[in-house]
C-alpha cells in the first residue's frame, strides 16, 4: 500500500475555504503543518480501523504539500 500500487486506496483530503488571492489563516497552517509533521503523519498511519486504513504521505508528497502552503 505504501508503494502507490494497491488498488483500492482511502485519500484523506483537507479542503479549505479561502479567497484565492488571499493567504490562509495562521491557525488552519499551522494545523496543516501538524497533519503533514512526521508526529501527524505517524497517527494517520496508526489509524488501524477494521474499514480504514489510511497510509502516511511519502516524504516527496508532504514536500509538494508543504510548498503549497507558502
Amino acid at each position: 500500500m505504501l508503494a502507490g500500487k494497491y488498488p483500492f486506496s482511502l485519500c484523506l483530503y483537507l479542503y479549505v475555504n479561502r479567497a484565492p488571492a488571499k493567504s490562509l489563516e495562521s491557525l488552519v497552517k499551522e494545523y496543516e503543518r501538524l497533519v503533514l509533521s512526521r508526529e501527524g503523519q505517524a497517527i494517520i498511519a496508526a489509524q488501524k480501523d477494521s474499514e480504514k486504513c489510511y497510509a502516511p504521505l511519502s516524504a516527496r508528497e508532504v514536500a509538494a504539500e508543504l510548498a503549497k502552503l507558502e
